[in-house]
Parts: C-alpha cells; structure tokens; sequence
C-alpha cells in the first residue's frame, strides 16, 4: 500500500498538473485523502451507454509553496519543503533533513540533511514520515544501497549524494526509493 501511492506521486506529478490524469469515482473514493480532484461534468465515452463520471487529478504534490509556507487547508499530501527526520538505528542518531523536492520524473525524493550526516553503503537509515499522515506509517525502514557523489551547477559545486532506500512494504514486496541528498 505504501511504496504505490509514493511511486504514483512521484512519476505522475507533472502529468496531474497539466490535467492528463482522469480516474473513476470508484478510485476518487480511495485516493482522496492524497490527491486533490476536481469532478468532471458526466462525459460520453465511446464503448460505454451512460455518460461517464470522472475526476480529474489537479495535484499529487505541490511544487508552488514557498520556504517555510504551509498551506492549512490543501489535500495534497506532499507539501515541500517540508523538514523530516532521517534515523540512523545503528549509532542510536537521529538527524534533522529538508525534504525538497519529490521528483517528477521518477528518479525519487531530493533531501537536504546536515554535512555530518553518516550516509554509508549498506547502513541502515529510517526516514520519518509523520508529518505526511500517511494512515498507519510513520516511518520507511531501509538501508542504503548506494552512495555517488554528484555536482550540481545550480547549488554553487555543492555534492549532491545519490541513495537508494530499500524497504520490504506490508505486502512483503520488496521496493527500492532513489533518494537524492543535497549536502550543506
């Protein structure tokens, strides 16, 4: 239940913003709680004999606050920027983290955390999510499976690391999250 409504919000973002996605009543019913939907008037679909009622997707995240502003009122269920904690069991260390950005492209979730934080191969990492409300999780346990240091012109030469989290979801899949971490 978990990793698809993450994955789904990562890859889908810009197509909800320019209106591409539609879904049924049906599953307007189970993803308003992270999605904000706008109703469509009933729409003739060829293939069906009644007009059709569908909702359309507006947003699944929301690029357009600014730093440090929250909007009370949204449905959108990830609101950046947004400060998370990033758990590190295995020193008992528990370190503040900017959530920046969740990528619309796939390529996963773009995290600022302090320059001293530990960020080792194979480590074990928790990622606190409280403060999304996501019903029955709090935390992503995982483990780091890879570290790549990386320069991005647009932060002034800062390195960006690149970290997969691995983490076994409630249906005892096994998904992966391609993390990217500024470090200041």
């Amino acid at each position: 239940y978990f990793g698809k409504p993450v994955i789904l919000a990562s890859r889908l973002g810009d197509m909800a913003k320019n209106n591409q996605i539609l879904i049924s009543q049906e599953i307007a019913e189970k993803v308003k709680k992270w999605a904000k939907l706008v109703e469509a008037a009933p729409t003739e679909i060829q293939g069906f004999k009644n007009k059709i009622k569908y909702y359309k997707v507006k947003g699944l995240m929301d690029f357009a606050l600014k730093e440090g502003e929250r909007r009370k009122s949204s449905n959108i269920r990830f609101i950046v920027p947004e400060v998370i904690g990033m758990i590190f069991p295995k020193i008992n260390s528990r370190k503040p983290a900017i959530l920046k950005n969740i990528s619309a492209t796939g390529a996963g979730i773009e995290i600022i955390p302090k320059e001293d934080t530990p960020l080792n191969p194979e480590e074990e990492i928790i990622i606190d999510v409280k403060r999304f409300s996501i019903p029955g999780i709090s935390e992503i346990p995982g483990r780091i499976v890879q570290v790549r240091k990386l320069t991005d012109e647009s932060d002034e030469e800062r390195p960006l690391v690149q970290v997969g989290i691995s983490f076994t979801d409630i249906n005892n899949e096994k998904k992966e999250i391609l993390q990217r971490f500024h470090m200041i």
